[in-house]
């Protein structure tokens, strides 16, 4: 029987993602060939952004159950959660945030998926500075997938030009998602306003 922790559905994902592969893909050819290329040489960020349904949640699972057919030192959080554990953690401990962001940098894989749905106070905002410093960092031995449906500019608006630089660096693997949302059927609108 197969541990469900080291899969999509151990990270608490949903179900559609539980079995997600990179063969099931369908991404144009050109975003494919640069995704397995950052595969087998991980190294920085990969970084997806676009809008709601375009499947960078979908790849990110897909990732996760790669990595982990490989390794099991792979962590993933959706923004909210990320920022949650590290407060949560501090006020535990009553202890530093940057020792809890530096244990769980300490992975070799890990994905931020949803950036830019939190809040976004200040204190958020630093904390997911942090992460993301620490992260570049460690960019040359250590893999970070961010999914976001900001835009680079807006990214910016919200953290600042230090947080656009990291992560929309000539060092990492920069996709933009930018077709239509895959979850909606569109086809179902030709059905319902057929004329008989």
């Amino acid at each position: 029987m197969e541990d469900d922790r080291f899969s999509a559905k151990g990270f608490g994902m949903g179900s559609s993602f539980w079995n997600a592969s990179l063969s099931q893909l369908k991404f144009p050819q050109a975003y494919m060939d640069a995704i397995l290329a950052w595969i087998k040489n991980p190294k920085h960020f990969l970084v997806l952004y676009g809008g709601v349904g375009a499947g960078k949640t979908y790849l990110c699972a897909a990732l996760l159950n790669d990595y982990l057919a490989k390794t099991k030192d792979v962590r993933y959080f959706r923004c909210n959660d990320l920022v949650n554990k590290i407060k949560n953690q501090f006020e535990c401990s009553r202890g530093n945030y940057e020792s809890e962001i530096g244990r769980i940098c300490e992975s070799k894989f890990i994905v931020l998926d949803d950036l830019g749905v939190t809040q976004n106070t200040e204190w958020q905002r630093e904390i997911l500075l942090t992460f993301i410093d620490k992260r570049n960092a460690d960019g040359p031995t250590k893999a970070t997938v961010v999914t976001t449906n900001l835009k680079p500019s807006e990214i910016e608006a919200i953290y600042d030009k230090r947080f656009r630089s990291r992560l929309f660096s000539s060092d990492n693997l920069i996709l933009h998602c930018d077709w239509e949302d895959r979850r909606l059927n569109l086809d179902w609108e030709k059905d319902f306003y057929k004329q008989d």
